[in-house]
């Protein structure tokens, strides 16, 4: 019966995915994915489980065999891989930094594959993890007009603004996702070196799950009409995420230039 019910939850998470793929190539008008992406399949996704099972657990070796036996480099850059194998096995973390930069970690068909040891600071208390994300960037925002748009308005003098990658989570570990995660990953929150530059990743399946969580209070409060018109846009699973992300930008442009 457990195995059943595991079944249907891998099968669930693939169809959703499939699903996410879909829009995507209504939205991009083509093919969002290509020949990579169809090798996507409930194996992949047991074998990044069966890494981030034994990263949970501690078992750094284990997860860096598992990882190494593979055959992720078929969908993921192999330098990647390599880079992660080196920080599970030795601790040493410092290879990821020249991917992070230039987002080694996205695949061209927008699928996400991380692993590297995050901070996190919750009530004073700085907490470390090795963190892993799978998941899927259904649409990168164009922020260079978001940015353009604010240098316009408010000159350019402001803070270094990183671009914020929205994501959908097929599965992670460590930090990310949940009430107790992060939701929002920040470029230095992650230990791979002097990281003040990157994309920040957001996690919009847990964005969407927090919003989600507030409807009934936003219905309580505002009338029926008013509540159904501030909910509508964001309560579809992927059309909401995509608005929720792009609201994201202008709020993070809106901190760099001191608003």
């Amino acid at each position: 019966m457990h195995s059943e019910r595991d079944s249907s939850a891998q099968k669930s998470t693939i169809d959703s995915l499939r699903a996410e793929i879909q829009y995507n190539r209504k939205i991009r008008r083509q093919d969002a994915w290509g020949e990579k992406g169809k090798v996507l399949s409930s194996v992949v996704l047991q074998k990044v489980e069966k890494i981030f099972f034994e990263i949970g657990n501690g078992n750094l070796e284990v997860a860096r065999t598992e990882l190494k036996t593979s055959n992720l480099d078929k969908i993921f850059d192999a330098d990647l891989l390599a880079a992660i194998e080196e920080g599970l096995g030795t601790g040493n973390w410092l290879q990821l930094k020249p991917l992070f930069l230039n987002t080694k970690f996205i695949t061209q068909d927008g699928l996400i594959f991380w692993v590297a040891p995050y901070r996190q600071f919750r009530n004073g208390t700085r907490f470390e993890k090795v963190t892993g994300i799978l998941g899927v960037a259904p649409i990168r925002n164009s922020y260079s007009q978001i940015r353009e748009t604010a240098e316009q308005h408010f000159g350019g003098n402001f803070h270094a603004i990183s671009e914020i990658i929205g994501f959908r989570r097929i599965s992670c570990v460590g930090i990310a996702g949940g009430k107790e995660g992060e939701a929002f990953l920040v470029p230095n929150g992650w230990l791979i070196g002097d990281v003040s530059e990157g994309v920040a990743l957001n996690d919009m399946t847990e964005q969407y799950a927090r919003i989600r969580a507030s409807e009934t209070t936003v219905r309580r409060i505002l009338s029926r009409n008013s509540a159904d018109l501030v909910l509508s846009a964001v309560m579809d699973t992927i059309k909401g995420a995509s608005l929720q992300n792009l609201e994201f930008q202008f709020h993070e442009v809106a901190h760099g230039i001191g608003l």
